[in-house]
């Protein structure tokens, strides 16, 4: 195959010198020759993390878009298995360590630099029958605009893993505790804790939002997609995403987040709110 093929033009030393080039690896990436990146993430972590998402052993025919691809790992494991692959993140290539493993693997993957609030189609060559959005959710500080632009660059379905709050609620002074701790009540209450500056990691301002399972299973089911929680540990959860092109969006995305405009005879204006009784959505709208 062409990807073996192409990892066989570098020599074994030739690899080892490219790995120790950089001191930033955050995958764990078999590279072949029996030499593996020095990421902070492990190798047995990403497979339980593969595993947990529940993806496909065999990729062969699907187009695949990895969103926050950092290192690659899951876009290069994705091409490995036979997928047509596309990586985005808001680095340069070559900021973090993408570029070198794209070399070290001989690998064909397309990078761009760019965010999820920029999804471009006619760039992207999409849509995608399979996107992921892994480590990422958290970051975003315009959340559902993010989910709505990934709804629309998804063909089939989507991946997540995030940060979440149910084990791991940050208060006011530092200290942790679990969610049910403050009222057992909160678990099944879609609840965000806002973080404005480095709240949730004392060395890292880009966190935005960790939402518990059920805020995070809610935002997934308003932006259009039929979302099933795939598990959860420490305090990070995973999803699935599966499109559903029947979701009633105009209630939730119109023109003033569900409201219409009519103007009157008088020129005056009336809003209505649109019924969540004629889309189904009594019981959420109590």
């Amino acid at each position: 195959m062409l990807f073996v093929t192409l990892t066989r033009m570098l020599t074994r030393a030739q690899k080892e010198e490219l790995i120790g080039s950089r001191s930033d690896w955050w995958h764990s990436i078999d590279v072949g020759d029996g030499l593996v990146t020095p990421g902070s993430c492990s190798v047995d972590y990403q497979q339980f993390l593969w595993k947990t998402l529940q993806l496909p052993e065999r990729m062969a025919g699907l187009r695949v878009l990895d969103v926050g691809t950092y290192d690659g790992f899951f876009a290069f494991e994705c091409e490995r298995r036979g997928a047509d692959v596309v990586a985005i993140d808001i680095h340069p290539e070559d900021c973090r360590c993408f570029a070198t493993a794209k070399r070290l693997l001989g690998s064909r993957v397309p990078y761009y630099q760019m965010s999820v609030y920029d999804l471009r189609e006619d760039v992207l060559g999409g849509p995608f029958d399979l996107v992921l959005v892994l480590g990422v959710y958290y970051h975003l500080r315009h959340l559902f605009v993010a989910l709505d632009n990934l709804w629309k660059i998804t063909r089939d379905e989507m991946r997540l893993e995030t940060h979440v709050i149910d084990h791991h609620f940050v208060l006011g002074d530092g200290s942790v505790v679990e969610l049910k701790d403050i009222d057992p009540r909160l678990v099944d209450v879609p609840i965000y804790r806002f973080y404005r500056f480095n709240e949730l990691n004392r060395s890292d301002y880009s966190n935005w939002f960790g939402g518990n399972i059920a805020a995070v299973t809610e935002s997934l089911a308003s932006a259009g997609f039929t979302p099933t929680p795939l598990g959860a540990w420490s305090n990070r959860a995973a999803f699935r995403a599966v499109k559903n092109d029947a979701t009633p969006r105009e209630w939730e995305i119109g023109s003033y987040e569900g409201t219409r405009f009519t103007m009157n005879p008088d020129g005056t204006w009336t809003s209505h709110w649109l019924d969540p009784r004629a889309h189904g959505l009594a019981d959420r709208a109590k």
